[in-house]
């Protein structure tokens, strides 16, 4: 038969008795009256076309009144009803737990920093004595960027998506944590550096899979509203466990395997996590993707006032049936028209989240501290309390002053933050060869090895009256490096000092990067996870929010591999290569649209006007085809009874009753 325009829906619908299927499935609790709640809807609800077109369900409100609730195909649109403050707290406290996943991830960067700079720790896994030891530049960024590698494989969208879309977010939530346990075990037992590395393989991956679906169940959970509030938890998760783990490595670091017990302490919330989430509800996107209409309807009246509970199920399954009608997904369609471009922006996004440098302070904080003077583990303690306390303006304005508005500040702030760290560094800061005519320093460097520290006698007795008054001269470095070389298989390296030159530079460059913690905390840092998890279309956020996280691993794994490697070759100068990456963002945020209060299923729209975006626009012709699904051609209209039946309505059509076919077919001829 030939395809037609779609037939109009009638005010007056036949109503098809309730399909059976299991409400409470995920050990929730349920709630008096919350059942009979969703019967009525149910069991009252019909459909019906607006004159203006827009899909309308008319319903019977709890005290017998009929309502009519209409589905949004505007940005301007308002809700259809207020949410409740008891549904603003179960959301909010949804929301909040969920965010001790990111917690995990924070407490990972912030360990791991004084760790590897404590004598425990060098003594236990890479078996190197004295305090002037220290490890390898290559094995100290390969111990920190292996996490990155693990978390890199499963945000693949190939891993990610097959988790976010097939055991759905909350049970991704769990399998990332109890993963995270694994791994946290097997560092803690470790007795040798290849232990340590598995362990912080097995660990990243657990990180890779939670920072890939933690904010997107957040986002999801959500109403508009608070999307930006509730987004930027993430963010705040990550730097409550950053300044829990550095003040937990403060207290026992430095005790006798005292690494250990930090590797204990942080398996608490993971385990808090794993069991928590048994009692949280699923994503009701994922429900209605997955054909569980009615259990997301009866999520969403938990977390909504009712109107506006039927009016988003409504929305999601329009976009879902959109989705369905286009086929299933491909993996080439990321590559072609607005998908493409919107991965490429959230790609972008998200490497330069990491680029500006943050990671570098996190991973690295101890040694650029002490560096300038500082107390390094003190002083790393302080700037995670800056960083903790300046993403709660992020909680607060995110859906206020908006994301983009948020980030533009952000990354002008970062921007001069580096510049002023990157100009006083080149100025003040010097690298000196450590003094080796101290017998206590030379001692510091070489203790436990009888071969070097004969060759240091050796070369002390060659120096002569030429140690007097010269430390480190040019004459005894010489010779002592010449005797060593002799004594050893080959050169012998002697770390170099940084020191500054200025002590006035050195505050300037620690209030400098105070500043710069303090505008990536409340911008750059959680906004970018909340834009990244709005701007995809259902059909592919999985898998397009698996490629940004990837992304951002890639980002991480290059600051953790490149960050000692360029300290110890242009010292300072490594801020201004960050700078460059701030100034970049600058010019991003001021293209971005804003997003805020925007339902997620009208995000697209934003685009629509945006340079490089123009060319995908969809014609309104095109969207108001998909009315067919609500109305088909064969069968007439849709089945009031079927609204949440998680069957397509020509699906449904075959199982229904003969007088409903028979109310059916006379509608269709209508």
């Amino acid at each position: 038969m030939a395809e037609t325009a779609a037939l109009p829906i009638t005010a007056a619908l036949p109503i098809t008795p309730y399909a059976d299927v299991t409400f409470f499935e995920d050990h929730e609790t349920e709630e008096p009256g919350l059942e009979a709640q969703i019967m009525r809807v149910v069991s009252t609800s019909r459909l019906q076309e607006s004159i203006k077109g827009q899909l309308q369900v008319v319903y019977t409100s709890e005290r017998g009144n009929e309502n009519t609730v209409t589905a949004r195909r505007s940005v301007k649109d308002k809700a259809a009803g207020k949410l409740p403050f008891d549904k603003k707290l179960r959301v909010a406290g949804i929301a909040l737990f969920a965010c001790l996943g990111s917690t995990l991830f924070g407490l990972d960067i912030g360990y791991i920093g004084p760790i590897i700079e404590s004598v425990s720790f060098r003594s236990d896994i890479a078996h190197l004595e004295g305090p002037g030891t220290t490890i390898d530049p290559g094995t100290e960024g390969l111990i920190v960027s292996l996490f990155s590698i693990g978390a890199m494989v499963t945000a693949c969208p190939i891993v990610s998506s097959y988790f976010l879309d097939v055991w759905g977010r909350k049970s991704s939530i769990m399998a990332g944590t109890f993963v995270f346990v694994i791994g946290s075990m097997i560092q803690g037992t470790s007795t040798g550096t290849t232990q340590l590395l598995i362990g912080r393989f097995v660990a990243g991956m657990s990180i890779g899979l939670l920072s890939s679906v933690i904010v997107l169940y957040q986002s999801e959970m959500a109403p508009a509203s608070m999307r930006g509030a509730l987004g930027t938890l993430y963010q705040l998760g990550i730097t409550f466990g950053i300044l829990i783990a550095a003040y937990i490595d403060m207290c026992v670091v430095d005790k006798k395997e005292g690494w250990r017990f930090v590797m204990a302490i942080i398996c608490v919330p993971a385990v808090l996590l794993l069991v928590g989430m048994i009692f949280l509800p699923r994503s009701p996107r994922w429900l209605v993707q997955v054909g569980r209409r009615k259990e997301a309807l009866k999520v969403l009246l938990t977390i909504r006032s009712e109107e506006e509970a039927i009016q988003e199920e409504l929305e999601i399954y329009q976009e879902n049936e959109k989705a369905k009608a286009d086929g299933e997904p491909a993996w080439s369609e990321l590559l072609h028209g607005r998908v493409f471009r919107l991965l490429i922006l959230g790609v972008s996004l998200q490497l330069l989240q990491q680029l500006v440098g943050m990671n570098a302070f996190m991973y690295f904080g101890p040694k650029i501290f002490e560096a300038i003077g500082f107390d390094k583990n003190s002083f790393t303690t302080i700037n995670n309390f800056v960083n903790f306390l300046s993403t709660f303006p992020a909680v607060l304005l995110a859906d206020v002053a908006g994301r983009r508005s948020l980030m533009l500040s952000s990354s002008i702030g970062m921007t001069l933050a580096c510049a002023v760290m990157g100009g006083c560094g080149l100025m003040f800061v010097v690298q000196e060869v450590p003094c080796l005519g101290v017998p206590g320093i030379v001692a510091g460097y070489i203790s436990g090895n009888s071969t070097l520290i004969a060759a240091t006698a050796a070369a002390t007795n060659l120096a002569g009256t030429k140690l007097a008054g010269q430390c480190g001269g040019a004459f005894f470095n010489a010779t002592l490096a010449n005797a060593l070389n002799a004594s050893v298989a080959g050169p012998v390296a002697f770390p170099p000092e940084i020191t500054v030159a200025n002590s006035s530079a050195g505050w300037i460059i620690a209030i400098s990067a105070f500043f710069f913690v303090f505008n990536f905390a409340y911008g750059f840092g959680p906004i970018v996870w909340v834009y990244c998890a709005e701007i995809f279309p259902l059909k592919y956020r999985a898998r397009c929010i698996g490629v940004c996280t990837m992304a951002n691993w890639v980002g991480n794994f290059i600051i953790a591999q490149f960050t000692p490697m360029l300290l110890s070759s242009i010292q300072f100068g490594t801020f201004l290569v960050f700078g460059f990456f701030c100034a970049i963002s600058v010019v991003l945020s001021v293209w971005l649209p804003e997003t805020k209060g925007v339902p997620l299923e009208l995000i697209q729209k934003l685009f629509d006007k945006k340079s490089g975006f123009k060319t995908t626009v969809e014609g309104e012709d095109e969207s108001l085809q998909h009315r067919r699904w609500w109305c088909p051609r064969q069968g007439g209209p849709a089945d009031a009874g079927l609204l949440w039946s998680g069957k397509r309505v020509g699906e449904a059509a075959s199982d229904s009753s003969s007088e409903e076919s028979e109310n059916s077919e006379s509608s269709g001829s209508e």
